[in-house]
């Protein structure tokens, strides 16, 4: 993958909104199929281990493109996919192989696919989100030590809770004149991934950033 930036990981549920999944999919893929959380198994509690990042993403990312085109991947194949995307430096790993965004399954019938698209939208939609993440301060002086979006006086679950009682992005720019494309991206993910386990994330739509 060309793509590489630093970001924090980020959480299942905010995976699940980004990726449009069931979180409980994801959860199941990575507990049954590629046994991440067997394999890491140590410090921490399971939630702490499920945790995504770029190329974590990338697997998934791919692995919906191949199904909605009809590729059904075989537990095997799903476990080398997410070796081969996960791996630095790694082009070729077992029928598979990756070359630049060019990813391709070799076999008696061989199937190409070139990631670049998908891979761009989903990358550009991350970088955003950890842009609109880093504008967030607390400070005694400003709304009481209350998240912030910072330069402004405005709470952060303030345009959580606009964007999950349905708000629009239309209406927020309206609303919320002085926040950026990143801080309302930021808003919308969270209030898509819901206030806690118990309730699934809300499907949500992004445009390019």
């Amino acid at each position: 993958m060309s793509h590489n930036f630093l970001m924090e990981r980020i959480s299942l549920r905010e995976a699940a909104v980004l990726l449009d999944a069931p979180e409980k999919t994801l959860r199941n893929e990575l507990d049954r199929v590629l046994r991440t959380t067997a394999d890491n198994a140590g410090q921490g509690d399971a939630r702490a281990r499920l945790r995504f990042g770029v190329r974590e993403l990338a697997y998934f990312e791919a692995k919906q493109l191949l199904e909605s085109q009809g590729v059904s991947l075989d537990p095997e194949q799903r476990r080398e996919l997410f070796q081969l995307l996960t791996r630095r430096h790694t082009h070729v790993l077992g029928a598979w192989s990756l070359f630049g965004c060019r990813l391709a399954l070799h076999g008696q019938v061989e199937i190409t696919m070139d990631m670049e698209k998908a891979w761009s939208a989903l990358f550009r939609t991350l970088r955003s989100y950890a842009r609109g993440e880093a504008l967030i301060e607390q400070r005694s002086d400003i709304m009481g030590g209350t998240s912030v979006f910072r330069g402004t006086r405005i709470p952060v679950q303030q345009v959580v809770d606009y964007f999950r009682n349905r708000g629009s992005v239309e209406e927020a720019r309206e609303d919320f004149p002085t926040l950026s494309e990143d801080a309302l991206l930021y808003a919308r993910i969270q209030a898509a991934a819901g206030p806690g386990p118990g309730r699934p994330a809300r499907r949500i739509s992004f445009t390019a950033a």
